[in-house]
């Protein structure tokens, strides 16, 4: 692992940065269908479903770079920024799932939802993730985490 200093303007998060060993800024996307049962009584997909279509987005990026969803130290939202910029109904989509940033201790994951197959933009967000020791109940740095669970 090594330090990499980024001037700030490249950089909102920090100019001090972590930068991991192997290539992570590969966009992951993965396909899904709406079921009936995530549509609200107004026949689209409810604002609380999209959050759990996020988070899958976000197994499903750790899954294919190979690390584990956390052991001792795990990974937990402590921000999330959502625009809903139309409405998802019955169909086809894709969430994707690329690395913003990171710092020591948090990673920034930028997603969208693109619906149907002309692939429109649905929904955007903005996910601060942050590291705890789920024994100690104590921030970790991502390093430890990428550590204790690289496959």
């Amino acid at each position: 692992m090594k330090i990499s200093r980024k001037p700030e303007a490249e950089s909102s998060i920090s100019a001090l940065q972590w930068a991991p060993a192997w290539d992570i800024s590969e966009t992951v996307a993965t396909r899904h269908a709406v079921r009936p049962g995530d549509l609200d009584s107004l026949r689209h997909v409810n604002n609380a479903t999209v959050l759990e279509y996020l988070e899958h987005g976000r197994w499903a990026w750790l899954t294919h770079f190979g690390i584990d969803k956390g052991r001792r130290i795990v990974p937990v939202v402590t921000r999330i920024t959502v625009d809903y910029l139309r409405e998802i109904f019955l169909c086809e989509f894709a969430i994707e799932t690329t690395l913003a940033g990171e710092t020591f201790y948090r990673v920034v994951l930028e997603q969208s939802i693109e619906v149907g197959d002309e692939r429109q933009t649905a929904v955007k967000a903005l996910v601060h993730i942050g590291f705890i020791d789920s024994q100690s109940r104590r921030p970790r740095r991502l390093k430890d985490f990428l550590e204790e669970n690289l496959r």
